[in-house]
């Protein structure tokens, strides 16, 4: 049994995330963690908070052909802690859950491509030093 959706509610599925990042009079975050990364939505525990890159408001760049672009600020924030950033949680402005995706290096040991979510230069991050997401996977309904 396949199941199909109108145009309409393929938009507004995608849209969906954006309402929840901007539900709050601040902005919403992108908050890159150490691991390990916890159940969807648990409580952040013995993982350390590495970076916390802000959304524009409104963070939505737009569904064009079924895909999401989010709009972030895509300039470097400063590291607020030490450690590999294997994880991120995208937060609504008052800190509310709305996401939880995988972290890479843009470019893999090996040479390969990363394959996560979201993507860094290298994701060994030293407290005071700069972070810029350098991808931030395209969001798509089929």
């Amino acid at each position: 049994m396949t199941l199909n959706f109108a145009q309409t509610v393929l938009t507004d599925r995608l849209q969906a995330l954006t309402r929840a990042l901007d539900a709050d009079a601040a902005p919403g975050r992108i908050n890159l963690y150490s691991g390990p990364r916890p159940a969807p939505g648990a409580n952040v525990t013995s993982q350390t908070l590495l970076a916390s890159i802000p959304f524009q408001k409104p963070s939505s760049g737009g569904v064009v052909n079924n895909v999401l672009t989010l709009n972030y600020v895509a300039g470097p924030v400063l590291a607020v802690g030490t450690g590999v950033a294997v994880w991120a949680r995208f937060v609504d402005g008052g800190g509310g859950y709305v996401a939880d995706m995988d972290v890479s290096p843009v470019l893999m040991p090996d040479g390969l491509p990363g394959t996560s979510e979201i993507q860094l230069d290298n994701t060994q991050i030293y407290a005071g030093g700069s972070v810029t997401i350098r991808d931030v996977a395209k969001l798509t309904e089929l």
